[in-house]
């Protein structure tokens, strides 16, 4: 009887979790036990109010990592960019998260976004070639495609350049 009560008097707690409504919004599904750490129930009360604040966002995000919450702190971020403004900084946290946890194609789609927003930045292209040789998925990683600048040129490759070509091309450009 007693463990009946205790059943029934968490599900009505769960079903009046002032935060479900943020937690929908983002795409997750948290504990409640989540909102007593450290300052979570604080950025959940300023993300609830300002979805878009994302100065409050990325300390939640960040939080939600901390309390081995990886996965629902990458999807949120994706949410975040998808719905208020593409941050650079969270995108980047969201690829280590999932990363970390082997979601290497999420973390492949993270880096081909950070790459559509700045496309002359080799650490993103680093950061995808990374999470396809830990998916072990080589030939698609050699397909993707890259620039290399050299000075006074762009040279731009749909295809593969071997070892040779590249250093052949750093040759010509006597880096």
């Amino acid at each position: 009887m007693i463990l009946c009560l205790a059943l029934a008097a968490a599900q009505w707690l769960e079903a009046f979790n002032s935060y479900k409504e943020v937690y929908k919004r983002l795409g997750i599904d948290l504990p409640r036990s989540f909102e007593n750490i450290g300052s979570a129930s604080q950025y959940l009360d300023q993300v609830r109010r300002e979805p878009c604040d994302g100065v409050a966002f990325l300390g939640l995000a960040s939080l939600m990592e901390s309390a081995g919450y990886p996965r629902e702190s990458a999807t949120s971020i994706e949410t975040y960019n998808r719905n208020c403004s593409f941050s650079e900084e969270m995108s980047q946290l969201a690829y280590a998260a999932y990363l970390r946890i082997g979601d290497n194609r999420a973390a492949i789609n993270v880096a081909s976004e950070l790459i559509n927003f700045d496309p002359a930045s080799y650490d993103y292209r680093f950061m995808r070639g990374n999470a396809y040789e830990q998916s072990k998925n080589l030939q698609e990683g050699h397909n993707q495609p890259f620039c290399l600048l050299l000075p006074n040129e762009i040279q731009l490759s749909h295809g593969r350049l071997s070892p040779i070509e590249v250093a052949d091309a750093l040759a010509a450009a006597k880096l």
